[in-house]
């Protein structure tokens, strides 16, 4: 009869990395709409820390130029 050999080699895996990304649910409003006391709309985004601002005039303007494209 002959011995039986047995090899053991250990092997270890690397160790799992971990990536935080956030997560963003379809829930989220970055957005924000804020009256003035001026009249003008400013607009925001939380997110990206992006702002624009509607005057009065602007408003003005873009409702007649609404309503003429509808006649």
């Amino acid at each position: 009869m002959t011995p039986e050999v047995t090899t053991t080699t250990e092997v270890s895996a690397p160790a799992a990395r971990v990536i935080s990304t956030p997560v963003v649910s379809a829930n989220c409003n970055c957005l924000t709409k804020e009256y003035l006391e001026d009249g003008s709309v400013l607009f925001k985004d939380l997110c990206t820390k992006e702002a624009a601002m509607a005057t009065p005039a602007e408003l003005k303007a873009q409702a007649q130029d609404a309503a003429t494209q509808i006649r």
